[in-house]
């Protein structure tokens, strides 16, 4: 199987296959996304829960990230993390709430949706149903397209130790490893990601977070 290993190629590939299943499993209802992947701790993917990128000529995008210390798993997985993405996009579009606890625990409505557009939910006590795969028909579909395999890969700092993980104290998903104290903002909730360890902290933003 030939192997795709530069970052433009990955782009190009994740593309396709979210063109291919939108047009499989939602009859080209989805929008348009841009396709990212970036360092991400905790998870595989992540789709934002409004449009980030903006522009003045056309729709402005939702984004789908795609975690770049996983992107060379199987092809199969990061496929079906795809798929997994497109049912928080349907549900976002048609204002389904499916998760709760800062989106970890994914309910019976994302359930709902994943298993009716080809995937298989497994419910854990933390996560929900968060973990999913193909069914027998998403998988034969997925070999008609005769994905190749990715072997681009992030390498992780040398000397992670060194360096800090700062959070957002709101919705935890937003992180950022950097090696001296910075002051940073998340992107979603506008407000200062905190030091991992600071837990102190942690309660003092959320109590300024909702009394904002």
């Amino acid at each position: 199987m030939e192997e795709i290993d530069d970052s433009k190629s990955v782009v190009r590939q994740l593309t396709r296959i979210y063109d291919k299943f939108n047009e499989h499993f939602w009859e080209n209802e989805l929008p348009e996304v841009m396709i990212t992947f970036s360092p991400k701790l905790g998870s595989h993917g992540h789709m934002s829960s409004a449009p980030m990128w903006i522009s003045d000529t056309e729709e402005n995008k939702y984004e789908l990230n795609i975690s770049a210390y996983t992107i060379n798993r199987p092809a199969i997985d990061i496929a079906e993390t795809v798929l997994h993405e497109q049912c928080h996009l349907y549900n976002i579009i048609h204002e389904i709430d499916d998760c709760c606890n800062y989106g970890r625990y994914h309910n019976k409505k994302f359930k709902e949706t994943a298993e009716a557009h080809g995937l298989i939910c497994t419910e854990t006590l933390s996560y929900g149903y968060a973990q999913t795969k193909f069914n027998k028909d998403a998988v034969k579909f997925f070999h008609s397209l005769r994905i190749k395999k990715f072997t681009y890969r992030y390498e992780r700092p040398k000397n992670p130790h060194k360096l800090m993980r700062y959070i957002c104290p709101h919705c935890k998903d937003t992180t950022a490893w950097v090696s001296s104290k910075q002051f940073i903002l998340c992107g979603y909730c506008k407000i200062p990601l905190i030091h991992r360890e600071s837990s102190k902290n942690d309660k003092r933003v959320e109590r300024v977070t909702e009394s904002d």
